[in-house]
């Protein structure tokens, strides 16, 4: 891979390929390269911060600065000659699997976003269909079988990693009437995808409560939270009315999408904030693992926000701490903790400097 202020490539007099200013990537395949490899490494050369900024520091990516990707088929980089006058080829894939893992890194848009779009790209189309056949294909039953143990226990999933759904999010683009067929399928990963592509401003309060009845992990409702309805406009109202839910991932969905407007909502009020103190003061009692976290989560990210919450999450987290439930003294003693430390306050004063 190699930074280059303009590049081509000439076959028999015939130019095949030319980019401006961007990334030479010569691509290797091995025998033992899949789909899942090849979006996973798109995605690790199109965000690895290797473009100066203004200070003449690496600290800007393909994306930032909006370069394209040029990417040559290269079976030579398998070459071994360890030992040998004569390079062994053995571990490069035959040129069929090869061929198609090159198509396969080389379409993913999360390369080609900034620079110009062949017309095939411009034109593709994602169905339902297509999408959950992707899925499928990265499929892979390592990741599977460790999403128990982070708790994640669902019913219909394939096991894919999260860099992948990314890469495969930023291919389909933002798609609104996909992301709920998506969502109906009640595949974990179809519905994972699903809050990538779908627009925040264009959801309603409707459209949260019908999926939140259907929540079924924690990752799901971060998910939902974090990329989606952080930008829809009744995500407070939401945050309000789930508090009080009896279901379990529902009530996390309250206080997970606070956490998350804490830091991504910068037009909300301190005072907005402050009653939502009251209403983790209120809540704090509940024993449920992903109910108390978020509880505590929702509690040390309100209070990182500034000065003026710094302090009355403090305050509200000795008044937990003075309840008799057991979730709540380790939520006010774990969030006392963080808001008190050195770092979070001298990162606060620089804040208000």
């Amino acid at each position: 891979m190699q930074r280059v202020s303009r590049a081509k490539v000439t076959v028999e007099g015939r130019i095949t390929g030319e980019i401006g200013a961007g990334l030479m990537v010569l691509l290797g395949v091995g025998r033992e390269d899949s789909s899942a490899v090849a979006v996973s490494l798109a995605e690790k050369v199109a965000n690895l911060r290797i473009f100066e900024d203004e200070q003449g520091k690496m600290n800007r990516s393909l994306l930032d600065v909006k370069g394209a990707a040029l990417v040559v088929s290269q079976f030579t980089l398998y070459g071994d000659a360890r030992g040998q006058r004569r390079p062994s080829f053995i571990s490069a894939a035959p040129p069929e699997q090869a061929a198609a893992l090159y198509e396969e890194f080389n379409s993913s848009s999360i390369l080609t976003r900034g620079s110009k779009r062949s017309r095939k790209q411009t034109e593709e189309r994602w169905s339902r269909t297509r999408v959950l056949h992707e899925l499928k294909r990265a499929a892979n039953p390592k990741v599977r079988a460790n999403m128990a143990y982070f708790g994640v226990k669902v019913p219909k999933a394939y096991g894919i990693s999260t860099p992948i759904l990314h890469a495969l999010a930023r291919r389909i683009g933002k798609d609104p009437a996909l992301a709920e067929q998506l969502w109906s399928s009640g595949i974990h990963e179809a519905r994972i995808l699903a809050t990538l592509i779908g627009e925040p401003a264009k959801v309603t309060a409707m459209q949260m409560e019908r999926w939140a009845r259907t929540f079924d992990s924690w990752h799901i409702v971060d998910a939902a939270c974090c990329y989606l309805y952080t930008g829809a406009s009744s995500a407070w109202l939401q945050v309000e009315a789930w508090s009080s839910r009896r279901e379990e991932f529902v009530k996390r969905a309250a206080f997970s999408l606070a956490a998350y407007l804490s830091y991504k909502d910068k037009q909300a009020s301190d005072a907005q904030f402050e009653r939502f103190l009251q209403i983790i003061e209120r809540e704090a009692h509940d024993e449920r693992n992903f109910v108390c976290k978020a509880v505590n989560w929702a509690l040390r990210n309100i209070g990182k926000r500034n000065l003026r919450l710094n302090r009355s999450a403090i305050r509200a987290a000795e008044r937990i701490r003075k309840q008799e439930s057991r979730s709540a003294r380790w939520i006010a003693a774990d969030a006392l903790r963080e808001l008190r430390s050195d770092a979070v306050q001298r990162k606060l004063r620089r804040k208000a400097a």
